[in-house]
């Protein structure tokens, strides 16, 4: 059974070091792009560990187009962004400067010893320097635009490392499979159909339609891995679920299993997928490179920061609807996050998830799983038997208990005390 279906089963330790040692690293234009939008240090960061790989990267042509075309965009959106900031502020203080005045304006007769305008004009000069820093940060900005070292990195780094182009003929024959797999859902690239379809590219007398640009960019590692029969790391930023094994909207597996069962049966060798910050965390282990924790935390602050921007995009009910769900999830993953790891197979990882969230779902009103929990009670818990609590704190972001507990069976955990299967064995 393991021959049959591999394509669910995690990988072992020792396959994911040959996978490291061996595969040809391929990077998405996003990745490249987002390398104009994180502090020199962590570009920096990125730049240095591809390069101890230099002679195993590699972009499809595809990449390379799309860096190319949105470049200059992105460059754009930076300096955009410092006038955005400098009008918020300038729109927020004024709002305030005028509801202040009208909340103090009473206080002028009673308190006649207080100097409510000096009050005023001290909190509009707190907001001018704001705006005075933010002005002399934009000043000190790079002009990209007349002279992007960045573009010259990126370039120098991939030089003669960039895929051929399809000819018309295979574009064609690309895009009447991809109307058939999209019809179905086959990833990848289908997600982008409602937002992209009908728009073109025309680039050295091809037409290249956008709304297949994932699955082109797919068929070019396709055809790179066949003709040096290669393994394969995509590095990608890309969120959607027709690249990532989502559960609930929320709980990312890995790749999608249908790439990871494409690209074996028609390479024959394994392909893999990593976001930008977990590809610098895992080159730490598996290249033995020297990695600034800094720059992994702000690669991953801006994953986070472009999600909030998409949220901002939703209508009201979407998002309410959206934020009820994740919220739920959220506090479902302390727990399930005990359960997953890299020793279970895909499949049993969706049955933990599956099951375990039917299992919550219907315990979670009884009374037992709803107790406060204090320093040295004992607990039982369905799996790891009995256990002593070592410590209890109130998560910021929940308001809901977690306790740090000490099973004997498993060492120290931590959980959410309203999920977790536990029972208390000292309450009154």
């Amino acid at each position: 059974m393991n021959t049959q279906f591999d394509t669910f089963f995690e990988l072992s330790k020792e396959e994911y070091k040959q996978l490291w040692k061996e595969c040809i690293f391929v990077f998405d234009a996003n990745v490249l792009l987002n390398l104009y939008r994180y502090t020199e240090s962590t570009r920096n960061q990125f730049l240095k560990t591809i390069k101890e790989v230099e002679d195993r990267i590699w972009i499809p042509f595809q990449v390379g187009l799309e860096f190319q075309k949105n470049r200059l965009t992105v460059i754009q959106d930076q300096l955009d962004s410092y006038g955005k900031i400098t009008n918020t502020i300038q729109k927020k203080s004024a709002a305030m400067l005028s509801e202040l005045d009208e909340e103090l304006k009473d206080y002028k007769k009673r308190h006649p010893s207080l100097d409510l305008s000096n009050i005023k004009e001290r909190i509009n000069s707190t907001f001018q320097d704001l705006i005075s820093d933010i002005n002399k940060a934009e000043e000190d900005h790079p002009n990209l635009m007349q002279n992007d070292v960045i573009w010259h990195k990126i370039n120098n780094l991939f030089q003669g490392k960039v895929g051929e182009p399809f000819d018309q003929e295979d574009l064609d024959e690309i895009y009447k499979h991809g109307e058939k797999r999209y019809s179905y859902k086959i990833p990848p690239g289908y997600e982008d159909l409602k937002e992209k379809k009908g728009k073109i590219k025309y680039f050295n007398g091809l037409y290249i339609k956008e709304e297949f640009g994932d699955l082109i960019l797919w068929k070019e590692i396709l055809k790179k891995a066949k003709t040096e029969n290669k393994q394969i790391i995509f590095v990608t930023d890309d969120e959607k679920e027709d690249w990532w094994e989502i559960v609930k909207r929320r709980v990312t597996i890995g790749p999608r299993f249908e790439l990871i069962n494409e690209f074996k049966s028609e390479v024959g060798t394994t392909f893999y997928m990593y976001k930008t910050h977990r590809f610098l965390d895992y080159a730490k282990e598996y290249l033995q490179s020297e990695v600034d924790i800094n720059a992994i935390k702000e690669i991953k602050n801006f994953r986070e920061s472009q999600w909030d921007k998409y949220l901002s995009e939703l209508d009201s009910t979407e998002k309410d609807e959206l934020i009820k769900e994740l919220k739920y999830n959220d506090e479902l993953s302390e727990y399930l996050n005990e359960y997953i790891n890299e020793n279970f197979t895909h499949e049993e990882q969706f049955d933990m998830l599956s099951n375990t969230s039917k299992r919550i779902l219907k315990k979670r009103n009884k009374s037992h799983y709803n107790h406060e929990y204090k320093v040295g009670d004992f607990v039982k818990h369905k799996n790891w038997e009995t256990g002593e609590v070592l410590a209890t704190a109130i998560n910021p972001n929940n308001g809901l208990q977690e306790i740090t507990v000490e099973f004997d069976t498993v060492g120290t955990k931590r959980l959410l005390a309203k999920y977790a299967p536990i029972e208390k064995l000292n309450y009154k």
